[in-house]
């Protein structure tokens, strides 16, 4: 196993939302409105708010007796809030007051986001910065979420830019076992995936969307993006493939589920696998 080397600086960067900003502010400026909703809005609409407000705010709710991993009517605690803001600082704070890396998304609210259930904030990471603070705060690399995936196998599912194979590259660096299997598991979730597999698909997928692309004029726009992400996944697998050992690519490909033909790739995928391990 290896371990990925520490991250020393952070950076912040923030989302904005749908909801009414307006509406927002209101709410965080109201007297009725606890610390952690106040909190929750302000990481969800960022505002004028400087990182001391945070701060301060966090203190006003541990003074009050609240806590930090108390979910909302969504099920979302303030740490997978503020990982999805992917704010390193907000999210270090949190950590350092005692909030749980471990926190899980509950099954309350969420019919259009079931895949959310039951995932840590380590699930939301889009941030090599975001994803070591977690981990060095004790954030389980090998938590399941509901449907079955892991950290890493979200990061794969929803990968659309170079920070996310960055995070990919950084999961891969710190366990070969999570890079490679995912989990002890033989419910994978999602038809029994493994990491590699899963990280295979996704290769060929983004291989492949350049050429449609081309085909379909209203695509064309898009083909150097696709090439960019196929060209960073197919750096990552070659570095998966550098390091694994001939146990743990046995254990994935025979994991594998057997009924499993994901648009057509099964035999692609194992002609890759074994291209690599060359």
């Amino acid at each position: 196993m290896s371990t990925a080397p520490a991250v020393i600086e952070t950076t912040t960067t923030t989302t904005t939302t749908t909801v009414d900003a307006e509406s927002k502010k209101r709410l965080r400026e109201s007297d009725s409105a606890s610390p952690s909703e106040r909190l929750r809005n302000i990481l969800r609409s960022p505002g004028d708010e400087s990182h001391d407000d945070v701060k301060t705010m966090v203190q006003e709710l541990l003074e009050k007796n609240g806590s930090l991993d108390e979910t909302d009517e969504e099920g979302y605690a303030l740490m997978h809030i503020a990982v999805m803001s992917r704010d390193a600082i907000v999210v270090e704070q949190l950590l350092l007051a005692g909030a749980n890396p471990n926190v899980v998304v509950e099954s309350v609210g969420l019919d259009d986001f079931d895949d959310d259930i039951g995932c840590v904030p380590l699930h939301f990471a889009n941030d090599v910065n975001i994803t070591a603070l977690l981990l060095d705060h004790g954030a389980k690399i090998h938590s399941i979420s509901a449907t079955g995936e892991t950290p890493f196998d979200r990061c794969i599912e929803y990968v659309h830019d170079h920070d996310g194979i960055d995070v990919i590259r950084f999961f891969a660096a710190h366990d070969d076992a999570v890079a490679i299997v995912g989990d002890d598991s033989r419910e994978r979730g999602r038809g029994g995936v493994t990491s590699l597999c899963r990280l295979v698909m996704k290769t060929i997928e983004y291989e492949e969307r350049p050429r449609l692309a081309t085909d379909d004029p209203g695509l064309r726009a898009d083909e150097m993006y696709y090439r960019n992400i196929a060209v960073g996944l197919r750096g990552v697998l070659s570095d998966v493939a550098q390091h694994a050992t001939a146990e743990n690519v046995v254990r994935a490909v025979s994991s594998y589920a057997d009924n499993i033909d994901i648009c057509g790739q099964k035999v692609e995928v194992y002609a890759t696998i074994a291209k690599l391990l060359r």
